[in-house]
This record gives structure tokens, sequence and C-alpha cells, in this order.
């Protein structure tokens, strides 16, 4: 092979390369976890008001797994955890959008 690296395309024609031979360290990076594995199940759920754009309270609505805004009463509501939440709506640490 030439080259230190290579990197072979699942619709590669040549059938004598080994799979041992195939060098994937190109081909995804490993990251540490960010929680240890006992507390990443622990991870309280929180409730972001897509209208108030911020962290809220959430009431449950019956017999649906849908939420209603207890400041603004708004339907559209996003929940997962903290850091998710973040994450997605790029909250600053008061937990409102960055402008």
């Amino acid at each position: 092979m030439p080259g230190e690296n290579q990197f072979y395309a699942d619709n590669e024609k040549n059938s004598e390369v080994k799979e041992t031979d195939i060098d994937l360290s190109i081909a995804y990076e490993l990251k540490v976890k960010s929680l240890p594995e006992d507390q990443w199940e622990d991870q309280a759920i929180v409730f972001f008001c897509n209208d108030c754009e911020k962290i809220v309270a959430a009431e449950k609505n019956k017999n649906a797994v849908k939420f209603t805004c207890a400041v603004c009463k708004g339907k559209n509501i996003s929940f997962g955890t903290q850091k998710s939440v973040n994450n997605f709506f790029r909250l600053n640490e008061g937990g409102k959008r960055k402008k």
C-alpha cells in the first residue's frame, strides 16, 4: 500500500484487500464521555418554551405526552437534558437564547 494512510470506500472493487490492512483511524474520532456512566441516567429533564424562548416549568397535558408552558400557556414546548437543550437552542447561563 503506498503511503502510510489509505482509505477504501465500500464500493472498492479490490477484493484482495484484507480488513486488517485498512486504516480506519481517519474515518472516525473517539471522544471522552462528558459524563461518567453512573451520572448519565440521573440527569434532570428541562422544558424549553419556544414562545417565551427560555427554560420554564411545564404542565403535562392529560392523556398525552404533550406539555404546556406554565408562564404563557403555550404548547410549543421542547424538552431534554439541561446540556442537550442548552446546546441545541444555544442558551446562556440564565436559560435564555444567546443574542
